[in-house]
This record gives structure tokens, C-alpha cells and sequence, in this order.
């Protein structure tokens, strides 16, 4: 046991796709999800990038795992820049959003912000109301809970 710990210490993040998935299965993760809000024409809308991997096809929020070594600042700093590729404003805690994936139990910190500048981001902008249907679930009820923050 020993040396699995010692060896664990010496694991950089990011790590093997490997290593990665063991620790999915047993840590809690901890997701940060930002909700990119814009208002067009009266109408509140969400940004959302598609994804196509071994875990998920469809739409899904900007988002992250935090990493071991990590800060919810820093992940919001690789998000803007990583995900969505422009900068975006203080992203602001709306709720918590707890869930079994493929990958392991998660809890989710759903965040608001909004783009900063003319840039344009990756992914599309949707109705908050009526996202895709190939919405990743979990994403479609952390919307639903956003909008009732709107009102």
C-alpha cells in the first residue's frame, strides 16, 4: 500500500487516460460547469459545444473535472481558454448538481457568466428554454435550474 501512495504522489496532472479513469471511479469528482448566458432579441440563450468521445455524444456545457492541485479560478481560466476560447466575465455560483456518470459519482458547481468582447466562441449558442435533445441529461436539468434563476 505503501508504494501505491508513493507512486500516486508522483502522478501529474494531467494525467494517462488511465490513471484518469481509475481516479474517476474512486474519488468523488468535482465538476465545474460554466453556463455562458447571452440575452439576443429578448431571449436568454445558453452556449453549449458538442462532444463525441467514449463518455458522450452530443451537447454539453463548457466543463471540467477539477484537478488534483487545481483551483475552481484555474479551471475557469482553462475553460474561457480551452473550451470556449474567448474570455468570459466572473463566472457567478448559482447551484449544485450532484450525479452517477460513466466515469463515477460527481457533484457539479454550475456557474453563470457571459462572453467579454466581440470574440467568437467555440460551440452555439441555443434557446435556455429548448436546448438540443442530444443534450447531455445531467446538463439539461443544471439549464433548468439556471432559468428559474432568471425569472
Amino acid at each position: 500500500m505503501r508504494e501505491l501512495i508513493k507512486l500516486w504522489d508522483k502522478v501529474r496532472w494531467p494525467a494517462p487516460e488511465m490513471l484518469f479513469e481509475a481516479h474517476c471511479k474512486n474519488e468523488i469528482g468535482i465538476a465545474i460547469e460554466l453556463c455562458v448566458l447571452r440575452k439576443q432579441k429578448g431571449e436568454w440563450q445558453v452556449l453549449l459545444i458538442y462532444r463525441q468521445d467514449k463518455f458522450f455524444k452530443g451537447w454539453h456545457m463548457p466543463g471540467s473535472l477539477l484537478m488534483p492541485g487545481e483551483t475552481i479560478v484555474q479551471v475557469f481560466k482553462r475553460l474561457s481558454h480551452d473550451e470556449i476560447g474567448v474570455a468570459i466575465t466572473k463566472p457567478k455560483f448559482v447551484t449544485i448538481n450532484e450525479h452517477f456518470t460513466r466515469r463515477g459519482y460527481e457533484i457539479s458547481l454550475v456557474h453563470t457568466c457571459h462572453l467579454v468582447g466581440k470574440g467568437i466562441p467555440q460551440g452555439k449558442f441555443f434557446s435556455l428554454d429548448k436546448p438540443p435533445p442530444t443534450t447531455l441529461s445531467t446538463h439539461k436539468e443544471m439549464i433548468r435550474a439556471v432559468r428559474r434563476t432568471l425569472v
